[in-house]
């Protein structure tokens, strides 16, 4: 509720020029077709509200995947019913929407390869590139859309000015997205990925970098069990028998949960539609343009040539992901 509470303080202030939203591309993953409209809410936001409030914690934690049907998390179910909310108590204030995809690393600002925290493709990459992950639940021929963080704040940015300047009679929703552009499978990022550790590994890795992809859950418990837990089981003992502590079966189990997690959008594919993404593009001037999104059109041709490469953080790697993943609660 905390967007309702930002839209009754921005109805009080009489200077503001616009009100923008960021939600996900996602907001509504369980339709295969997302159109940059406001979808009706799979339920009423304030009678969920009220069922929830108040009640305890764990019967929460039992009635949620009931709650959110279709969606496979609550922040993709959250955000659908953020945007409803929005639609329905905006008012008279300038209103936007922004649904980024999957956000990734910097592709230029602040500089190649920028981020503040491991989450989403990340984590696997760096996971590969140290050697880490030998089998990642995925298909491979599904489209991977991921935008670059500061092409995705570009996008913000002229939404922002254009909900400002040009006052739409109506709220616009902008898909933020890259797959319309410049379509890319996650198959294709790895053979990217694993064309830039030979030219440029990664320190202290655990094995040689080698991935494979599979849908099949067969498959990757197998290769889970044989590539992952076993390795994992052996430099435990050698860790206990030299005194030290054992970390590794814990870092695979978190790299699991993770991939649990993520594999319903690596697995699917979606098509959006750009319509309001394009005409903003084409309100911007040709100097915005160049160092907006219309560079999408060649990130990932540049990346795989090895001029710039938003898909490896810059950053220490070698000990912070491991005691990442190590930070398991």
């Amino acid at each position: 509720m905390g967007t309702k509470q930002l839209l009754k303080l921005a109805h009080q202030m009489q200077n503001l020029k616009a009100f923008i939203h960021l939600s996900t591309a996602y907001a509504y993953c369980n339709r295969s077709y997302i159109d940059e409209v406001i979808y009706p809410p799979p339920m009423d936001p304030q009678k969920l509200f009220d069922l929830v409030e108040g009640m305890d914690e764990s019967l929460i934690q039992e009635i949620t995947p009931k709650l959110i049907g279709d969606w496979p998390n609550t922040y993709t179910f959250t955000k659908s019913l953020t945007e409803y909310v929005i639609q329905q108590e905006k008012g008279n204030l300038n209103t936007a929407i922004i649904r980024p995809s999957i956000v990734c690393c910097s592709w230029q600002e602040p500089f190649p390869g920028w981020i503040d925290q491991f989450n989403g493709p990340c984590i696997f990459l760096i996971a590969t590139g140290k050697g880490i992950a030998r089998i990642v639940k995925c298909n491979k021929d599904a489209v991977a859309d991921i935008i670059p963080v500061d092409i995705a704040i570009n996008l913000i940015l002229a939404a922002g000015w254009y909900t400002a300047v040009q006052r739409p009679k109506s709220l616009l929703v902008y898909n933020c997205i890259t797959s319309n552009i410049n379509p890319f499978s996650w198959g294709e990022i790895r053979d990217v990925a694993m064309g830039i550790l030979e030219r440029i590994p990664l320190e202290k890795a655990f094995r040689i970098p080698n991935a494979c992809m599979t849908q099949s859950d067969f498959t990757y418990e197998y290769w889970r069990t044989v590539s992952h837990k076993f390795p994992a089981f052996l430099y435990d003992l050698y860790l206990r028998l030299t005194g030290r502590k054992p970390r590794m079966m814990k870092m695979y189990n978190r790299l699991h949960e993770y991939m649990m997690l993520f594999d319903f959008f690596s697995s699917r594919s979606w098509e959006w539609k750009s319509d309001n993404m394009n005409m903003l593009l084409n309100q911007l001037s040709p100097k915005d343009k160049k160092v907006s999104i219309v560079l999408i059109q060649n990130i990932f041709t540049d990346s795989h040539q090895g001029n710039n490469c938003f898909l490896w953080p810059k950053r220490k790697t070698s000990n912070f992901y491991c005691s990442y993943l190590m930070s398991a609660s």
